[in-house]
């Protein structure tokens, strides 16, 4: 297990399962939890045969949820007795789990390797500060590609690397702050201000308060330097980007309310439905500042690119300086299949807000508002929208004054492929 890292009860996943003649099947696991690769081998010896290539006998070979819990069950099993994680990497039994044998294998042929790469922090146009990977203390779970850390003493988020698909995501969403920064810098008012301060309090987006470059841990093989690739800044590779903790996601909050037990330990989106999520504490005055932030984004020419609930967090009132909690966005830079843009996302957000607020349909005005304000954002009218959700101009200009540059025109980001 990588150092720097708190326990946490398996979470595996099987992401490939080869059927072999003579060894049944080889499933390559990953535990989510501890950031850990083991393979899994069911031995029951079948043959090259007719007899092997007919439905029923492929119909024996298990099914990857059998795969993951076996894991899971000897992983757990051993940490129970030993209180530490185990040794081996590899797991060899049969098709009914039992008996079974550990070993260790080379790292190579059990892990899959992070082989792409993305460098940063040696660029004068890079604009955000970089940390190293072995500064982040007490790792542990949160989601998929997520964990919670301590750096500087300092509760985050790592957004990490976890597959050589999340390359080019994390590339983006660097870049795209860098954007929201720019457009700061020609704001005389926000430049001379704590950037990440701004960032969160105009444009309702969390900040990234570092790059995080690794340290050649064995999730990652970093083959020779390219010809474009200046091996002096060879150790300037990306690892993942830290975020301040700022609070739970709307996703999160709403599973939660509906069974009424703690938050799972996952970011995917909730299905619940509607009538058995409306617990989670969201106002019109919150959903009127998040309206006002992505119109900001937007006179930046900056997009976020997925605006939903899985992606909109619930600030908590600890983790931020302001006493008020507020709506903030994460996981920007991409842009979401069928994605039209980033108004008509935040009309269907606010239905979804409507739909599992209790506080909001206990309102009837205020319910009529935000059903008129998601129709128009439909449309594309966020000034209308906005105005719609505003009960007055002064209640407006106590929530976000609007954000413009200096210059009539910028670039429009969309960060699309």
């Amino acid at each position: 297990m990588e150092a720097n890292r708190l326990w946490h009860d398996p979470v595996v996943e099987i992401y490939a399962n080869a059927i072999t003649p003579g060894v049944c099947c080889s499933a390559a696991a990953y535990d989510l939890a501890n950031r850990r690769w083991y393979q899994l081998n069911i031995g029951d010896g079948v043959e090259p045969s007719v007899e092997w290539r007919h439905n029923l006998r492929l119909a024996e070979v298990p099914d990857d949820d059998w795969l993951s819990s076996t894991v899971e069950k000897h992983i757990q099993a051993y940490y129970s007795t030993t209180s530490t994680p185990p040794p081996w990497n590899t797991i060899n039994t049969n098709s009914s789990g039992s008996p079974a044998t550990f070993e260790v294998l080379e790292e190579p042929l059990v892990r899959r390797p992070i082989i792409e790469k993305f460098i940063y922090g040696h660029r004068p146009s890079d604009k955000l500060p970089t940390t190293r990977f072995d500064q982040l203390r007490e790792k542990t779970y949160l989601s998929r590609g997520a964990d919670y850390c301590l750096w500087n003493s300092r509760k985050c988020v790592f957004k990490r690397i976890e597959f050589d698909c999340d390359v080019e995501s994390h590339e983006n969403e660097i870049r795209t702050r860098e954007a929201i920064i720019e457009c700061l810098a020609q704001n005389p008012e926000a430049a001379s201000k704590d950037l990440n301060r701004e960032m969160e309090s105009r444009f309702n987006v969390v900040p990234v308060l570092a790059v995080v470059l690794h340290d050649e841990t064995s999730n990652w093989i970093v083959s020779q330097h390219g010809d474009d690739e200046d091996p002096e800044y060879s150790s300037n590779h990306v690892a993942g980007i830290l975020l301040p903790y700022a609070g739970r996601s709307l996703d999160l909050l709403s599973a939660a309310a509906s069974d009424g037990s703690g938050i799972p330990p996952s970011t995917s989106p909730s299905m619940s439905s509607p009538s058995m999520t409306a617990r989670v504490p969201i106002s019109e005055e919150q959903l009127l500042d998040l309206a006002c932030g992505i119109q900001n984004l937007s006179n930046c020419g900056i997009v976020h690119g997925d605006i939903c609930y899985w992606n909109t967090i619930l600030t908590h009132p600890d983790s931020t300086e302001s006493l008020a909690t507020r709506l903030l966005l994460i996981d920007m830079g991409d842009v979401a299949p069928d994605y039209q843009d980033d108004f008509d996302a935040l009309g269907t957000l606010l239905l979804w807000c409507l739909s599992h607020s209790a506080a909001v349909l206990n309102d009837d005005k205020g319910m009529k508002r935000i059903v008129i304000a998601a129709a128009l954002l439909k449309d594309g009218d966020i000034s209308r929208a906005i105005g719609v959700l505003s009960p007055s101009k002064s209640v407006r200009s106590k929530l976000k004054r609007s954000f413009s540059t200096t210059e009539e025109t910028v670039k429009r980001r969309r960060h699309c492929k």
